[in-house]
């Protein structure tokens, strides 16, 4: 007998949850939307490639297609309120290609890749299995803990090390970071927290790799600038630049249509992209689905799409806060008050674990969400584990409103239960 997990189409459709307050990713109604917005665009794309030279199914150039690049130059300096350089851009096929491909190439030998105490899970996983020595540095309810950032690296990059690895143009180590609306703590990073991380990067010739995939999912008019914009070309101690920036239109279209961007010093655009035999063996690793999303760009209508959706997360959050701070019972507590992304990060007291309340909501609820523990990066035996990974991650961008508000009221009840007992 075919086992059913063989006829799956999507990575939840074993999940079976009532409440998937665990998805990070746009809700079936979303990509509804995208699919009608797609279709019409596909038609208009392809009537122009058949009426041309057919070139838009060819191998493509790297660095992906001119046009693309052009539409998303614009896009992004619309989004970000600031103007971005289209030099800097590649198209991807998301942020985990971005982040692989460029991985893989500046570190084909290895290097420690530090990254915040609890992260996105799936990098970390994907670090190990790419046999890639992970630190975990502390956090805090503002993000990443740069003073223990600095303390690590003092102790162990010298200053020998990097005075020659800065005449050699390369890197001692990765910060792999989510500097915004951060995954799962929903933290944002302070702009002078934003200029440390660089000036560190610099001291100790660190490559920063950020997921800036939650960026311009903001929830009130403040426009959080993306580390890459703190670590300006034109500073004295730039050398080859120290801040990559990954996006993707997974949070913003669809995950489906594995269509994203990479934004990037211009030496290592150039060597690791542009000039990169994997790069160009592949062609650009997107061309079809860029040339659709280009007419969807140049349109306005990915902008309006993103427009509504953070309308519409912007009320799922606020009602999930709301509903948290009324009825999430002592001392269970929120790390940190989003203003953006998916994500908001409760803390879990002593006498409960998080494993077993995930447990719990699942079977007696049908409630899904994330353990904290999930998220942990640091060596498992570490006894500082459970005042951070001893917590529950709550997710708010797939359900609907009236789920994700019953979902709260549930969750809240449900600790509330497991205290008393």
């Amino acid at each position: 007998m075919e086992d059913p997990a063989a006829r799956h189409v999507t990575l939840f459709d074993h999940y079976g949850g009532r409440f998937m307050l665990n998805a990070g990713a746009p809700g079936p109604h979303v990509l509804k939307k995208v699919a009608a917005m797609m279709k019409e665009a596909t038609s208009a794309v392809m009537d122009r490639t058949i009426g041309t030279d057919g070139n838009l199914l060819q191998y493509g150039t790297p660095d992906g297609p001119p046009e693309f690049l052009d539409a998303l130059t614009a896009f992004l300096s619309a989004e970000y309120r600031e103007p971005v350089d289209r030099d800097n851009l590649v198209l991807s096929a998301g942020a985990t290609s971005g982040f692989v491909y460029l991985l893989t190439q500046i570190f084909p030998h290895k290097t420690t890749v530090w990254t915040e105490e609890l992260t996105y899970f799936l990098a970390v996983k994907m670090l190990k299995t790419l046999e890639f020595p992970v630190e975990a540095v502390k956090i805090g309810m503002d993000g990443i803990d740069t003073d223990h950032l600095a303390q690590l690296w003092s102790e162990r990059y010298s200053e020998a090390e990097v005075v020659k690895a800065r005449q050699e143009k390369r890197f001692l180590g990765v910060l792999y970071l989510v500097p915004h609306y951060q995954n799962p703590t929903g933290t944002e990073l302070a702009p002078e927290k934003c200029a440390k991380i660089v000036e560190l990067a610099r001291k100790y010739a660190i490559l920063v790799l950020c997921d800036d995939v939650y960026n311009i999912l903001h929830y009130d008019d403040k426009v959080n600038r993306r580390l890459f914009a703190y670590d300006n070309a034109r500073d004295a101690d730039y050398g080859t630049g120290h801040v990559v920036s990954n996006g993707t239109f997974s949070k913003l279209l669809s995950p489906g249509l594995r269509i994203g961007w990479v934004e990037m010093p211009a030496e290592l655009k150039r060597k690791y992209w542009t000039q990169s035999w994997i790069m160009i063996s592949g062609g650009s690793v997107n061309t079809y689905t860029a040339a659709i999303v280009t007419e969807l760009l140049k349109s306005g209508q990915v902008s309006s799409l993103i427009h509504d959706i953070r309308g519409e997360n912007r009320t799922k959050l606020e009602a999930l806060i709301t509903i948290l701070n009324s009825e999430l019972p002592s001392p269970c507590s929120l790390l940190h008050h989003p203003t953006g992304g998916y994500f908001a990060y409760v803390v879990l007291p002593k006498k409960l674990n998080s494993s077993e309340v995930t447990k719990v909501l699942r079977q007696q609820h049908e409630l899904l969400v994330s353990d904290g523990r999930n998220f942990w990066s640091g060596n498992p035996d570490d006894p500082n584990i459970d005042p951070v990974a001893n917590g529950i991650r709550l997710a708010i961008a797939y359900p609907l409103l009236d789920e994700v508000m019953e979902a709260a009221h549930l969750f809240c009840a449900c600790l509330r239960t497991m205290l008393d007992n």
